[in-house]
């Protein structure tokens, strides 16, 4: 993602390649944190690498801004204040969990769950 020296001369002064960032941001979002759109509407299967103590990030789906923190075994999801909806639905560990704009919401990790499932049985 930086390029020091320039040496194909195609980064900005600082030697980032912007496009590696948004590449960088969708696989842990899109990967690590498993934010995917089905069934109308946001849903969750976090896989993080216990290496890493968390991930936070802001999705917006329809206008609405939803905070996300994920954690080894605990989700925090937060519809903003801002947003114009009071409440709406998003499934995290094929849990759906009700949002109440403004406040935090928690869920545990499931204890079971899919250890050695393929991307083609996940769909």
């Amino acid at each position: 993602m930086l390029d020091i020296e320039d040496v194909m001369h195609n980064t900005d002064t600082e030697g980032i390649h912007s496009a590696s960032l948004g590449i960088s941001w969708q696989a842990i979002i899109f990967g690590f944190a498993g934010l995917v759109l089905e069934d109308g509407g946001l849903s969750m299967y976090p896989r993080m690498p216990k290496q890493w103590g968390k991930i936070q990030f802001n999705v917006v789906y329809r206008n609405n801004i939803i905070h996300v923190s994920i954690m080894e075994d605990v989700a925090e999801v937060t519809l903003s204040k801002e947003s114009p909806l009071d409440q709406m639905d998003i499934k995290i560990w094929d849990q759906l969990l009700s949002l109440e704009k403004g406040k935090i919401k928690q869920l545990n990790k499931p204890v079971t769950q899919p250890q050695d499932q393929t991307l083609e049985q996940l769909g």
